[in-house]
């Protein structure tokens, strides 16, 4: 079968069923990947982010934590940007992206764990659905 056709039916695969409209693979990379992935991706989300689980770390912290994260990710990578989406202070921020790397060792504003980090909450998601 054509490479296109394989990347195409895959990206269909990623729609939700509610979809009214086609979506691009560009926009489908990450949910692609995870979904090629399997198990794999249930066992990288673990790794990554099974500190946010651990004793010590309420729902809500986590949560918060969680939120933060993915709205730097879904950004610019600015901090400032991060900030006013959240509608909290910058120091806010650092003092969350500080905790999440003390609890799971990977710090966002390095490209590689943002990377990492980025695919983990997708495979997280994906195993939640």
């Amino acid at each position: 079968m054509p490479r296109a056709a394989v990347l195409a039916i895959a990206t269909a695969q990623m729609l939700p069923p509610d979809a009214h409209s086609p979506r691009l693979l560009e926009d489908s990379w990450l949910d692609v990947l995870v979904r090629r992935a399997g198990d794999f991706g249930t066992d990288l989300a673990a790794d990554v982010l099974g500190g946010l689980d651990g004793p010590g770390v309420s729902a809500t912290e986590a949560a918060r934590l969680l939120e933060t994260v993915t709205e730097h990710l879904r950004g610019s990578g600015s901090i400032a940007d991060t900030a006013a989406g959240l509608y909290c202070h910058r120091n806010t921020v650092q003092h969350r992206f500080a905790r999440f790397h003390e609890l799971t060792g990977r710090d966002v504003r390095r490209p590689d764990d943002a990377a990492l980090v980025a695919v983990a909450l997708r495979a997280r998601t994906a195993a939640a659905d």
